[in-house]
C-alpha cells in the first residue's frame, strides 16, 4: 500500500466561478438534427435527458499545428457539445520556456473559432492552462477548478496540476479536464499517486454522472491508471486502442499512452474514438454519450 494513500484532501479551491447561464436565443442552428431529419433553428433547447451528447478532449499542444487545427475544429464544432483542450494559452506575461513557440492568444483564437461555444478557461498560472468550451444551449450551473498538485509539490518543480470541472444543469452532469504532471516515463511516481488521490477525493464528493478526460501522462498499466478504473470505465483500453499520441510525438514508440476517456457506470457510451487526425503531437478523444 502507498504511503500516500492515505488521509488525503484535495487543496483548498483557488478560484470559483459560479453563474447561472440564461438559454441561448441566437438565430442560428445548432447543429442537432431533428426527430423530422431537420435542425433545430433559433433557440435550440438543452439536450433531452435521453439524447446523446459528443464530447472531444485534445492536448492542443499549444496549438503548433494550427491550420490543421482550425479545420478540424470547423468540421466538429458543429455537432459537438464540449471540448476539453489541455495546454492552452490566454496571453500570458512571460511564455514558458518550453512552450514559446506556442499560440500565446489561442483561447481567444479558439473562441473565435467556436463561435456557438462558451469558453471556460481554468489557469494553471497567469495566461497559461486548459480550457472546456460548452455548446451555448447548455445549461451551465457552474465552472471552478482546484489545485491539486502544487509546484513545491514537484520534484522538477512544473506549474501547477489543476482539475477544471463543468456542472451541467440538464441533463445532470460533470464534466472534468485534467491535465498531469510530464515527464519521468510516464511511470508511477509519489507526485503523480498524490494528484490521482486527490482526484478522486473531489469526484468522491460529486455524485452526478461524471466524464473524466484529458492528458494524464500516464502509461496505461501504472498504479494510478488502475485507481482510476476502480470506480470509472477506461474508454481508451476497453475500446482496444493501442494509442493515444500521434506521429508527431517523438516517442511514440516506447511512449504511446498519454491520454484518457473515464467515465462514471451510470454514463451510457454510444460511441468511443481515438481520432486519427495529426493536429497536434496528441490524438483527440472522442466520446458519444448520455
Amino acid at each position: 500500500m502507498r504511503q500516500l494513500r492515505s488521509k488525503l484532501r484535495a487543496l483548498p479551491v483557488e478560484m470559483k466561478e459560479k453563474k447561472e447561464l440564461k438559454k441561448n436565443i441566437a438565430g442560428s442552428s445548432n447543429g442537432r438534427t431533428a426527430p423530422s431529419g431537420g435542425v433545430y433553428l433559433g433557440s435550440s433547447p438543452s439536450p433531452a435527458a435521453n439524447e446523446f451528447m459528443k464530447l472531444i478532449s485534445l492536448n492542443t499542444w499549444g496549438g503548433r499545428i494550427h491550420e490543421p487545427l482550425v479545420q478540424f475544429l470547423q468540421t466538429h464544432q458543429a455537432d459537438t457539445d464540449f471540448f476539453c483542450f489541455q495546454e492552452v494559452d490566454d496571453n500570458p506575461p512571460e511564455p514558458l520556456r518550453d512552450n514559446a513557440d506556442a499560440r500565446q492568444n489561442l483561447f481567444s483564437e479558439l473562441k473565435t473559432i467556436l463561435s456557438e461555444h462558451v469558453g471556460y478557461f481554468a489557469p494553471q498560472i497567469p495566461g497559461s492552462g486548459i480550457a472546456t468550451f460548452v455548446r451555448k444551449t447548455i445549461n451551465v450551473a457552474s465552472s471552478n477548478f482546484s489545485i491539486v498538485l502544487s509546484t513545491e509539490e514537484m520534484t522538477e518543480k512544473f506549474i501547477p496540476r489543476i482539475l477544471q470541472h463543468i456542472s451541467i444543469q440538464q441533463p445532470v452532469l460533470s464534466i472534468y479536464n485534467f491535465h498531469g504532471v510530464p515527464k519521468s516515463e510516464k511511470l508511477d511516481t509519489p507526485e503523480r499517486n498524490l494528484q490521482t488521490d486527490r482526484i478522486l477525493e473531489i469526484l468522491s464528493h460529486d455524485t452526478n454522472p461524471k466524464i473524466l478526460v484529458g492528458d494524464f501522462n500516464l502509461r496505461p498499466n501504472t498504479d494510478n491508471v488502475h485507481a482510476f478504473e476502480r470506480n470509472m470505465r477506461n474508454l481508451v483500453i476497453e475500446r482496444g486502442f493501442r494509442t493515444t499520441r500521434s506521429r508527431l510525438y517523438n516517442q511514440l514508440a516506447t511512449q504511446p499512452f498519454a491520454d484518457y476517456s473515464f467515465v462514471s457506470p451510470d454514463i451510457s457510451v454510444k460511441d468511443f474514438q481515438v481520432l486519427t487526425d495529426e493536429i497536434s503531437d496528441h490524438l483527440p478523444l472522442f466520446t458519444e454519450f448520455q
